[in-house]
């Protein structure tokens, strides 16, 4: 999805309305959350919308 290794890891720093305003990188510290990251993932993955 990200052309680097860089331009994934920004992403993690930038917060996000599918996660209540945080960060994947803050909403990934709970399992439950993690999941919701993962799930973000996978829609911007395959062009599904939220």
């Amino acid at each position: 999805m990200w052309e680097s290794e860089t331009d994934a890891s920004a992403w993690m720093e930038v917060a996000h309305p599918e996660l209540d305003g945080r960060t994947p990188h803050e909403a990934a510290a709970t399992e439950e959350d993690a999941a919701r990251v993962e799930a973000l993932l996978w829609r911007l993955f395959y062009g599904v919308p939220g």
